[in-house]
């Protein structure tokens, strides 16, 4: 483990550089998978929920140095399959968690989950839902050992695995 990690708010003033290494991380664990015109709309989409009271997005820091990143926001409903496991309770989607290669296995990401999960249990959320796909080395594992049950998977090039569980598990 890092002595001198920090997990912290991003704000963008003072984190300039998190969303650099949020997109470096996204297209070393997506490559080609996702077109430019994708990537576009996700960055879109990326600033539009930095707006949203309920948004959170939490950085790791060795030094001066963002090391990883998490986000926790409320669940929008865009997945056609999963429209009506989510029409009622309050439900947060955990995503964007990224770890530098170097120091995966370590515990940042872990630290990452639980202050996420601090923030979902503040915010008053009931149910955590995520993503993940097997081709994101060590993903799934990750999930399930912090309480994640898989829903179900999506078979396709992106063979998407849903996952849920309770904040307060």
């Amino acid at each position: 483990m890092i002595s001198s990690l920090q997990i912290l708010p991003y704000l963008p003033l003072e984190h300039s550089e998190a969303e650099q290494f949020l997109w470096e991380q996204f297209r070393l664990h997506y490559g080609t998978k996702v077109s430019s015109q994708r990537l576009m709309e996700l960055q879109e989409r990326f600033k539009k929920e930095r707006l949203d009271p309920l948004y959170s997005f939490f950085i790791a820091l060795e030094g001066e140095e963002i090391v990883g990143c998490i986000a926790l926001s409320p669940y929008d409903q865009r997945i056609s399959s999963l429209r009506l496991r989510y029409t009622e309770g309050f439900v947060g989607e955990i995503g964007r968690c990224y770890v530098k290669e170097s120091l995966q296995r370590q515990g940042i990401g872990s630290f990452l989950f639980k202050q996420a999960l601090q923030r979902a249990q503040e915010i008053g959320y009931e149910t955590l839902y995520l993503h993940t796909h097997p081709f994101l080395s060590g993903g799934f594992d990750f999930w399930k050992k912090r309480g994640f049950q898989a829903l179900f998977k999506e078979e396709g090039e992106w063979q998407t695995i849903h996952m849920e569980r309770g904040v307060e598990d």
